[in-house]
């Protein structure tokens, strides 16, 4: 982990080959969009880095704009965009994967972030592209031209079929009116995360420093049930008692304490995959190419625990940690445990409490 150079000092696991910097995904797509960008480990592997889309061979500087996928490997757009569309029209949307390394090309739902957002929408503009990210069909292609509209204007009924989608929350002129907002953070980050208490979008970055014990999901599902109890569905206490919380991938959030003991008292033997939100069943462990806020807060406290190391393919360890005044994880009289936990600090492991 590093610190972004950006004004919000980022904590960050991404390192750009070419600037040789760590790099949050705000920073990522806003000014390395052309750059090889993967984890800090993956760079002290190897830091040889070749620039060029693995689809037409040539350089990422040339051709146009280009496409960041999940996993963080770049393409151009126009090469990734023909080279789906010439796939089977039957294809199942576990069928489009990255060209490089085979991880899933469609965001899922819950997951949010500047890469996926921005993946999403350039997606959303494709047919073939939006069964696999679960938005409706349409029977229209969509145009660019010079006053930046997806569609042919001088066509009625394909201003009132795109009406329609718009006030179903899906905007086609290039941004998601209903599903997204502005964040009133100096960032001003597109999102579509909605905070029930305070009623306001926010970022991931505010989620996680300012809205800790709030209920936040998508606008969409605040739409449809505008309802909300601030409990722990483990204990069911309200989220502001109970000491700090802890937010998993798919937005639900639960005491800290409570989430540990729940995970720790099932079976030794539990796979990863058994590991699951008690709320939704979504996954309990954040994929390895998967970064932003709260993931990466999820990350750091999960690794503290000796249950949660495996699914977060992280060595196993023979200490436990244990919280002490001075806001160290182990006992600092055993030099043998500090040896090792230095020893995966190097490799890119932070076990202190900073985000």
């Amino acid at each position: 982990m590093g610190l972004c150079k950006c004004p919000k000092r980022s904590v960050t696991n991404l390192f750009c080959f070419e600037h040789r910097v760590n790099v949050c995904e705000f920073c990522l797509v806003a000014n390395h969009s052309k750059c090889i960008v993967q984890s800090y480990i993956k760079w002290l592997e190897d830091s040889d880095y070749n620039p060029i889309c693995s689809i037409c061979d040539t350089k990422l500087t040339d051709g146009g704009s280009t496409t960041r996928l999940l996993c963080y490997h770049v393409f151009h757009w126009e090469c990734l965009r023909k080279y789906y569309a010439a796939l089977p029209h039957n294809t199942a949307p576990a069928g489009y994967n990255c060209i490089t390394c085979t991880e899933p090309l469609f965001p899922p739902r819950h997951q949010g972030g500047p890469v996926a957002d921005t993946l999403r929408l350039e997606l959303s503009r494709e047919k073939w592209a939006r069964e696999g990210l679960g938005l409706p069909l349409l029977d229209v292609d969509f145009q660019e031209d010079p006053a930046n509209s997806l569609v042919d204007q001088s066509n009625e009924e394909t201003n009132n079929e795109i009406e329609d989608y718009e006030k179903e929350g899906l905007a086609l002129n290039g941004s998601w009116r209903s599903f997204m907002g502005l964040c009133k953070c100096p960032k001003r980050s597109v999102t579509n995360l909605f905070c029930f208490e305070h009623r306001v979008n926010v970022c991931e970055f505010c989620l996680v420093a300012n809205h800790s014990k709030c209920i936040v999901q998508s606008y969409i599902k605040w739409l449809e049930d505008s309802d909300y109890n601030p409990i722990c569905s483990i204990c069911d206490t309200k989220l502001t008692d109970g000491g700090s919380t802890t937010r998993l991938l798919c937005y639900h959030v639960f005491h800290w304490e409570c989430l540990r003991k729940y995970y720790a008292a099932l079976p030794h033997n539990t796979a990863p995959a058994g590991y699951n939100c008690i709320t939704c069943t979504e996954p309990l462990f954040p994929p390895r190419h998967q970064g932003g806020p709260v993931a990466d807060t999820l990350r750091l406290e999960l690794s503290r625990e000796k249950w949660a190391r495996e699914g977060l393919g992280l060595p196993l360890l023979d200490v436990d940690f244990q919280e002490d005044p001075a806001n160290s994880l182990v006992d600092q009289s055993n030099e043998e445990t500090n040896n090792e936990i230095e020893d995966y600090e190097k490799e890119g492991l932070a076990v202190s409490q900073m985000i």
